[in-house]
């Protein structure tokens, strides 16, 4: 049997198909199917492999799956312990935690007791307490995951000043030289981007906030001693989620480039970026909760197909009664993804998308014009 040639049909150019397309709408407006993005980007409504031609395709180069990073709530060690190794046990492989109820560098050994920490990444939201680092510096070989430490960040919060910054950079130059973190796979640097999602900003802003708070800690930690290699190893970056779905995508994607270019202007080999997600509760909706899980699952498919390291889904609803239900419902969002449908075995499933291609390209060259 004769392979098709489909020599019948009559190659049609791009003009050909949008006018086909608008023809329905004639009338209705000068453009009906062009729309734009909160980033200003202008959405065709279709596009061809010669939008991206002349572009650099993005190519994430890891397939490793993610880390299922449930929040575990830090009211004592005891109670943390028991919790944490039962959501071990039901299908996590990393904890997510908020530092803010940590007084003491030993809480946390109590905490983690018969907790494989080899095995368990550990994934601290953004902060700067300085008991948690002086714990990476005493446990950091071995150690997994990211620890948060962002006083670069938490300056631009607003919640302490430059001599206070430069102290914790100080303290922070020490760490990064400790032979327990320098060895280690664990990224003490946490950069959160995550409030400027929480803002209403856009994902150029995002983007370009990330890089300007990691040119900074570069800049900042080499003039302490530290080699710039050094410094890149350490840092994991922090986004929020937003509900555009393939913006959300190609905005990681764009982020691969956008690190790659930044390493490349510091003459620093090639590392892939530590990148972790986060559901944002300010995209949930109140009267129908359950409509939640369904913008849960969205943003987590952007965020996977995307290329993150680490991804957090926040339960569907916040009331004590419901926390169980909601809690085992994020946690199997991540289960069925990985699991039912895959998408921990397929590397960059968005690459050679004329749509996604294009988009990552143009969310890059917003960010590096931007003023």
């Amino acid at each position: 049997m004769e392979e098709p040639t489909f020599d019948e049909f009559s190659p049609q150019s791009k003009a050909d198909w949008i006018k086909l397309a608008e023809e329905p709408l004639s009338g209705r407006n000068e453009k009906p199917l062009e729309t734009s993005t909160q980033e200003g980007i202008p959405l065709q409504p279709m596009y061809f492999r010669e939008d991206v031609r002349n572009q650099n395709y993005c190519c994430l180069r890891h397939c490793k799956g993610w880390d299922i990073a449930q929040k575990v709530e830090f009211t004592d060690a005891k109670t943390f312990n028991t919790v944490a190794q039962d959501v071990l046990k039901r299908g996590q492989n990393a904890i997510s935690l908020c530092e803010k109820d940590i007084k003491e560098a030993k809480q946390l050994d109590e905490a983690f007791e018969n907790i494989d920490l080899k095995e368990t990444a550990l994934y601290f939201e953004p902060h700067i307490n300085l008991e948690l680092v002086k714990w990476f510096r005493k446990r950091g070989e071995g150690l997994k995951g990211a620890g948060g430490f962002d006083p670069i960040g938490m300056r631009g919060k607003g919640q302490i000043d430059q001599e206070t910054i430069d102290l914790y950079l100080n303290f922070l130059a020490e760490t990064l030289t400790s032979p327990q973190v320098a060895t280690s796979e664990f990224k003490v640097i946490g950069i959160d981007c995550c409030q400027h999602r929480e803002r209403g900003e856009s994902a150029v802003e995002e983007l370009a906030s990330a890089l300007a708070t990691a040119n900074e800690y570069f800049n900042s930690l080499s003039q302490r001693g530290i080699d710039l290699h050094s410094i890149a190893k350490q840092m994991h970056f922090f986004f929020g989620l937003g509900n555009h779905f393939f913006m959300e995508l190609a905005k990681f994607r764009a982020f691969n480039l956008l690190w790659q270019r930044l390493l490349e202007e510091k003459k620093i080999p090639y590392l892939p970026p530590s990148i972790g997600a986060l559901t944002l509760l300010d995209n949930e909706t109140g009267p129908d909760l359950h409509m939640n899980i369904l913008r849960g699952t969205t943003q987590a498919v952007s965020a996977i197909l995307g290329g993150v390291n680490s991804l957090t889904i926040l339960p569907f609803d916040t009331t004590p009664s419901s926390k169980e239900l909601a809690e085992r419902v994020a946690r199997n969002i991540h289960l069925i993804l990985r699991d039912e449908c895959n998408f921990a075995q397929v590397a960059d499933p968005a690459a050679g998308s004329y749509y996604l291609e294009t988009l990552t390209s143009q969310l890059v060259e917003k960010v590096l014009n931007l003023k």
